[in-house]
């Protein structure tokens, strides 16, 4: 196990969450459900976003703007990514203001929010998450210096067999 980080097990154990939410992006896009597409395609940015972080030691818990981390923190350590990195962060950004509205009809101050989103603004905002998620995994593969899966059974199975001291 040696050179194996906690840190490097919460970016793995992050980007399976990642993973989840492209997927069920995914399919209820399939079913036209807008707003959840939104809300899941927020999720795993933010989560992917979030593997990113931890290998730099950063752990985001309480309410945050992580694409101002993202910009501070990821983009100048990226390297070769750094222009597709700038490229997405203004997708990433848009995607992080439909948290609450995308999922909740009622904010924590009781606002009332009723958001319709357009299909084409939705399928961009899926493609760009799935472009995005896709970029964060080569972050890490940069910085970790190897290969990961794209798969979550793969990904558990990665997390499993490299970071097993870490697991509870």
């Amino acid at each position: 196990m040696a050179g194996k980080s906690l840190n490097e097990g919460q970016a793995i154990r992050y980007l399976i969450d990642a993973v989840d939410d492209v997927l069920a992006a995914e399919m209820l896009l399939e079913k036209k459900m807008f707003s959840l597409v939104i809300f899941h395609s927020q999720q795993a940015s933010e989560k992917a976003s979030k593997a990113c972080l931890s290998l730099l030691a950063m752990v985001l818990a309480d309410e945050h703007k992580y694409a101002d981390f993202l910009q501070k923190m990821i983009v100048p350590s990226s390297g070769n990514l750094r222009k597709s990195f700038e490229k997405l962060m203004i997708r990433v950004s848009i995607l992080e203001n439909f948290y609450i509205t995308s999922r909740y009809g009622v904010d924590k101050h009781g606002r009332i929010h009723l958001k319709e989103f357009e299909e084409k603004e939705v399928i961009d905002a899926f493609n760009s998450t799935h472009d995005f998620v896709e970029l964060c995994f080569q972050f890490l593969e940069l910085k970790l210096k190897a290969k990961l899966p794209r798969t979550k059974r793969e990904l558990i199975l990665y997390l499993r067999e490299n970071y097993k001291e870490f697991i509870r």
